[in-house]
């Protein structure tokens, strides 16, 4: 028997299918872990297999050396999914295996890192320009030597391949190699992210080129709320520098908890509601789909507060019934509490929940009992989505319209198109659901692709929030330079006399986002960045969120010397500072990633609010979905511009769909609800369609600008984006790929609008220089295999490649 192998280890090169000869003795091959001679030197390196075969077109193949363990770790199913990735997002092999498995399931050769100077001052003089080197550095000093992976967890970063191996040519530390199985570390230090999700993804990006490392940590984060430092290292294969240079650029935050996670025992609660004639008929057309095994894929589209959550615990229970098993997918499991909780309070232990704050280990046992069939449903954020369920009745996309739903990362998979691949492979019903539908899954709808569901009214018929559209503009020229118009100034004292609570959203954390010279212009920028550098008033300091950069906040100007020096923009904490100033007897709360770093803080916050009755949640992002107050009666929506106006096609969806869902948290109780929404451009259609919740008119205007312009759902956009230290490589490099690319279209005849080769919005980041070109076209499996083709024959180890299909950033 000859079986279908992939390496366990990341280069173009290697990102292949190799055929090797499997011992007599096994069986069972499709997703086992081996152990196989490669390359001229028969080195040995650990690996998958994919498949089996009878014969091979390859002559002298090598037999494989050993099965690591006797256990397949994956089906011929998922198996079948992870070529679909690798040619659909052109991702390494071993991403997508590492993205399918329980994270610790590796064979691999640990470097571990040692302190070798002793002398301070020697030490000093290598480390002070860099934060990363002297995280590493302070961490073997205080804990000695350490794993690489885990010197990244312990430092706050995903990678700190260059920083250790800069430390190594300056003689101030030393490697060594040994085995290890993996999920051996149990650390009670844990790392969370500090960023805001969107400038974690930008920084995401920027690193994965030259500090890979990083990267990994920052990805884990992304998908995680909080994550033990010893998984974080395990997970990323990295070590405590990289986590201690994270740290020191204030993007994680690392502490200590006094005993592991431990999963709470809840009691099942058998209380259940009584469905509305329009719950009662969405639950039974889609359970219908479920019984006959028609594989369909619904649309449900439910205004805010129309009760969609007890349809899903409605169809769960359903296929609890018929011995099926249920996936149920969320944005961001840290930012809807309140709806795991309903799921585990209804079905208790045979609910499965995947996140961030568990253990390797806990989540390594958690797979292997999703995967033995003692778990109904499974609950988690996009990585959830490759579940090893044996039998799947149901997917569940809660939100399905939220970006975090696309990885940004490699694989850079998009969680809906995965799940349509494993519902039409494995004979599940596919639930997408929202308030406010992308467009591409409401035209599928439309098209009869997907059938839709609508939700018209809120439960009970409770009226959606009146909207107050305030134009700012005015606010200025009468005189209230207040980041609150008079109207939210009156409201907000309105729900403090009557004891009820307010919202306050604002997609900014921070204090300002720049600093300036009002006398010479001068704004303090990275050096190693095309971005000016953010100021963090807490520890009065400016820091680049993108490579570390830092330095001290300064009253005078570099420039012309004047102190004339002033903060611009608006954060979350200028806006408490407001709420001081203003009103002085209320009691506040800040829900935003500087307020949320450490563990169970989101829900700490929550409980707070909720229980202690606080006055007014002010918010980024992640107060806008999963929140259901019943007190909550006033939405305050400052700056509601923010995101209007950015490079990006999506930029009227985004901004439809968030002033939709975050006005839709006020009047979910017995009280009305109202909400006030300020802009400098009300004048825009989008506040007309978000303030009515009208997302019918939104869609017809805003489908035939796609059409007109076409982007997805016309076609299919896919963004190639270089970088590297040498701005001219890089951008030659970039023509030289457009042009084979241009070349290869012509040949297959593929019909496709190739923009030319530009720089990026982000052009530079840690020093390396970042180049463009997007492409539209509609998919062609032969012309996706020639991108293949030309990205192995283009392979540079100082040039990064990468290739987004339909990406949600465009920067």
């Amino acid at each position: 028997m000859i079986c279908e192998v992939v390496i366990n280890n990341i280069s173009r090169h290697t990102d292949n299918i190799y055929h090797y000869i499997a011992p007599e003795n096994e069986k069972n091959y499709i997703g086992r872990r081996v152990v196989v001679p490669f390359g001229r030197g028969n080195k040995s390196y650990e690996g998958y297999i994919l498949g089996t075969c009878d014969k091979s077109e390859y002559k002298n193949l090598k037999e494989i050396t050993e099965f690591v363990d006797d256990y397949n770790y994956f089906n011929e199913k998922i198996a079948g999914l992870i070529k679909f990735l690798h040619h659909r997002y052109f991702s390494p092999y071993c991403d997508i295996i590492k993205a399918v498995l329980p994270r610790g399931v590796s064979l691999k050769m640990l470097t571990i890192v040692h302190l070798l100077e002793k002398d301070d001052d020697i030490i000093k003089s290598k480390v002070k320009n860099s934060l990363i080197k002297e995280k590493i550095v302070n961490e073997l000093k205080e804990n000695g030597s350490q794993e690489i992976n885990i010197l990244c967890s312990n430092i706050g970063r995903k990678n700190i391949t260059s920083a250790v191996k800069s430390l190594i040519e300056d003689n101030i530390i030393y490697t060594t190699e040994e085995k290890n199985e993996g999920q051996k570390d149990k650390y009670i230090k844990m790392v969370s992210l500090l960023l805001e999700r969107e400038e974690a993804f930008e920084l995401c990006e920027i690193l994965y080129k030259k500090a890979k490392a990083q990267a990994r940590v920052l990805e884990v984060l992304l998908e995680n709320e909080s994550i033990s430092l010893s998984e974080l290292l395990e997970i990323c294969e990295t070590s405590h520098s990289v986590v201690d240079a994270l740290l020191k650029k204030d993007v994680i935050d690392v502490y200590e908890i006094k005993a592991p996670f431990e999963e709470e025992v809840v009691e099942i609660e058998n209380e259940h509601f009584v469905l509305t004639n329009e719950q009662k008929e969405a639950v039974f057309k889609i359970y219908e789909s479920i019984e006959n095994n028609e594989n369909k894929t619904y649309l449900l589209h439910g205004v805010t507060g129309s009760g969609k959550t007890e349809i899903y615990l409605n169809l769960i229970e359903k296929c609890i019934e018929k011995n099926l098993q249920s996936l149920f997918l969320v944005p961001e499991i840290a930012l809807t509490p309140q709806m795991v909780s309903q799921v585990k309070k209804r079905f208790g232990s045979s609910v499965a929940v995947i996140h961030s704050m568990l253990t390797v280990k806990k989540r390594y046992d958690e797979w292997k009992r999703i995967k033995s069939g003692e778990v109904m449903v499974v609950v988690g954020a996009r990585s959830a989505i490759f579940s090893p369920l044996e039998r799947l009745g149901l997917i569940i996309i809660d939100e399905e319209h939220e970006g975090t739903y696309k990885s940004e990362s490699s694989p850079r998979y998009h969680t809906i198109e995965v799940a349509r691949y494993r519902a039409r492979h494995e004979g599940a019903t596919l639930l997408l659901a929202s308030a406010t539908p992308s467009l591409e899954s409401y035209y599928n709808a439309k098209e009869k692709k997907y059938e839709l569901i609508e939700l018209k009214r809120r439960i009970n018929n409770k009226a959606l929030p009146d909207v107050m559209l305030m134009d700012m503009r005015k606010e200025l020229e009468g005189g209230n330079r207040s980041i609150f118009s008079e109207r939210l100034k009156s409201e907000i004292a309105k729900n403090l006399k009557n004891k009820e609570q307010t919202i306050l959203f604002l997609n900014k954390r921070g204090y300002s986002t720049f600093v300036s010279c009002r006398n010479c212009g001068y704004v303090p920028k990275c050096p190693n960045c095309d971005i000016s550098l953010t100021y963090h008033k807490s520890g009065e300091f400016m820091v680049c969120h993108y490579c570390d950069y830092k330095m001290e906040k300064t009253e005078t100007c570099p420039e012309c010397q004047s102190n004339k020096l002033k903060h611009f923009g608006l954060g979350t904490q200028k806006v408490t500072d407001e709420i001081e100033n203003l009103f002085p007897n209320a009691t506040y709360l800040r829900m935003d990633a500087d307020t949320t770093s450490k563990r169970f803080s989101h829900e700490e916050i929550l409980d707070k609010f909720k229980n202690e009755k606080t006055d007014i949640l002010v918010g980024t992002q992640m107060i806008t979905k999963g929140l259901d107050f019943e007190n909550v009666t006033l939405v305050g929506v400052l700056a509601a511009d923010l995101s209007l106006f950015q490079s990006d096609f999506r930029a009227n969806e985004k901004t439809f769909s968030l002033l939709t869902q975050v006005v839709g948290r006020a009047g979910r109780g017995e009280r009305e609800g109202r909400a006030v929404v300020q802009s400098y451009y009300p004048e825009n259609d989008i506040f007309a369609y978000s303030n009515s919740q009208n997302y019918n008119a939104f869609y017809e205007s805003e489908i035939e600008l796609r059409r007109q312009m076409k982007y997805p759902p016309f076609c299919e956009v896919i963004l190639f984006t270089a970088s590297g230290e040498k701005e001219k490589s890089v951008y030659n490099y970039l023509l030289n790929f457009r042009k084979e690319f241009l070349s290869a279209i012509n040949e297959e005849k593929i019909g496709a609008d190739v923009f030319g080769v530009n720089k990026c919005t982000m052009y530079k980041i840690n020093n390396k220089y970042r180049y463009n070109f997007m492409v539209k076209m509609h998919y062609s499996k032969k012309m996706y295999e020639r991108i293949h083709t030309i990205l192995k024959n283009n392979y540079k180890d100082d040039i990064s490649i990468i290739v987004d299909v339909n990406p949600v950033s465009m920067y």
